[in-house]
């Protein structure tokens, strides 16, 4: 009974006065925080990151080099060509299937289900590793098959090879095309080699490809940890202090994370919009050895990841989300930035007449002869808030619109001054808000850590680490959704 004592001492004082109450709301809180948490790592680090590639046209050609495998769309396989079914005479109890074939591809189809196996074309086995059966496929070029063995039952979506293959799609009415034969809305293309290539250039984990009314969508699919090993040395000199190269990892994942979408074709695009994204051949030791050692640690707020916004240069004082995008969060207020020297200080640009008014007739507004540009407002960190366009039309400008097409003439930043008609100077480089590249890499080389850097960033905000999933774990998840 004695031991029990020190345990019942505690439980009195903490039963004496309103500080239990305000302890035990604390604990489930906490408790709440931690299962959200333990929740969101199913739809964060288990569910691979989609990064849109490209935006391509409705036709276009993918080479796969080596072994590898591939998934089509399960849900819109129906293949209206009017071919006559095959019956197998090796297995009588196999359902009657048809055989279609092109140039490109060989199509196993269920006469009952009218469910497809594709197979791209060439002159050798082809493994259908759903039912462990080795099936004969040969094409010529005129289109014509050689129907080897039907050992297939109940044909899966799913192919593999160990050729190199050429696949020529094209895009009409949301359905993908090979040849005249419809595969469906996606196709995914895995690499044994766990890459991929497109437009030369390598990506880890797996291709998909998605047809929409207006081309095909080119996504690449992987895991969210080797997404960033193609992001933090885009986005931040390789060769900068490690406490630097840390907050930007987790920087990074953290904005990642807040952007999945389940319904969403695509969770991020892979250009300097969301993040750059180089793939494979953008990765370096030291920024891979920072993302390994944050791993899984994300910045959150109020139980939630937060929108960890960050840029090149504040120009000495960062933006707050409310005067650039007119959102607030308290953790993303405007403060004076670290001192640091950087390339983006005291910049000039001269505006071209012809892209302004032309930049302004997309969006309706014939503004005739350009006269100069002037600011009307600025905000408490000293960006431009509000400019008119001094014209044969006037038009004013302010709000997300401003800072588009103030980006798309030339400006580095809105923290500027018009110094003639169509002259400016300015500072920095970005939208100010959240943390500053270059003001992270001067407080690292004062001996802040990572965690000093995001907080002074960030403010009231935390650090959490995410449950690990593994890379494998995370693979065979998303084979599974396949």
């Amino acid at each position: 009974m004695y031991r029990w004592n020190p345990y019942l001492s505690h439980v009195r004082n903490l039963l004496h006065g309103r500080s239990f109450y305000e302890k035990l709301l604390l604990v489930v809180w906490r408790m709440l925080l931690l299962c959200w948490l333990c929740q969101l790592v199913h739809v964060g680090l288990a569910a691979h990151v989609r990064v849109l590639l490209e935006q391509a046209d409705r036709q276009l050609t993918v080479t796969m080099m080596g072994s590898h495998r591939g998934y089509i769309d399960v849900d819109a396989r129906q293949l209206e060509l009017g071919l006559n079914p095959v019956t197998s005479n090796d297995h009588p109890n196999t359902p009657s299937t048809a055989l279609i074939a092109s140039s490109s591809s060989t199509y196993l189809q269920d006469a009952h289900d009218q469910q497809a196996t594709v197979y791209p074309a060439v002159n050798t086995p082809l493994t259908d590793y759903t039912t462990n059966h080795t099936t004969n496929y040969t094409t010529n070029h005129l289109g014509a098959s050689n129907y080897a063995a039907a050992s297939v039952v109940n044909p899966s979506p799913r192919f593999e090879t160990a050729f190199t293959l050429d696949w020529h799609l094209q895009a009409h009415a949301g359905y993908l095309y090979s040849e005249t034969a419809r595969l469906g809305r996606t196709l995914t293309l895995v690499s044994d080699s766990g890459m991929v290539r497109w437009r030369g250039q390598a990506y880890r984990g797996s291709l998909h490809l998605m047809a929409t009314f207006d081309g095909i969508l080119v996504i690449n699919v992987l895991t969210l940890e080797d997404y960033l090993r193609g992001v933090v040395p885009e986005e931040m000199f390789a060769n900068w202090p490690n406490e630097a190269l840390k907050a930007q990892a987790i920087a990074a994942r953290s904005y990642a994370l807040s952007t999945l979408d389940a319904h969403a074709p695509f969770d991020i695009c892979a250009t300097f919009e969301c993040q750059q994204y180089g793939g494979v051949d953008a990765e370096h030791p030291r920024s891979d050895a920072a993302i390994a050692a944050t791993e899984g640690i994300v910045v959150t707020y109020d139980g939630t990841i937060a929108r960890t916004y960050y840029h090149a240069d504040s120009g000495g004082y960062t933006a707050s989300s409310a005067e650039v995008w007119g959102d607030t969060a308290t953790y993303l207020a405007g403060t004076p930035d670290a001192i640091t020297s950087t390339p983006h200080r005291r910049w000039q640009h001269t505006v071209n007449a012809e892209q302004v008014a032309a930049s302004l007739q997309r969006f309706g507004h014939d503004i005739g002869t350009l006269h100069a540009l002037r600011v009307v407002a600025t905000s408490a960190s000293g960006r431009v808030s509000q400019l008119e366009v001094v014209a044969s039309q006037s038009v004013p400008l302010a709000g997300p619109q401003l800072h588009s097409l103030l980006r798309e003439w030339g400006f580095k930043s809105t923290k500027f001054t018009m110094t003639a008609a169509l002259s400016a100077v300015g500072d920095g480089w970005g939208h100010g808000v959240g943390m500053s590249q270059y003001g992270a890499k001067a407080l690292a080389e004062n001996d802040y850590t990572y965690r000093q850097i995001l907080a002074f960033y960030y403010p009231n905000t935390q650090l959490q680490t995410l449950p690990n999933v593994t890379s494998h774990s995370a693979t065979a998840a998303a084979e599974a959704r396949h």
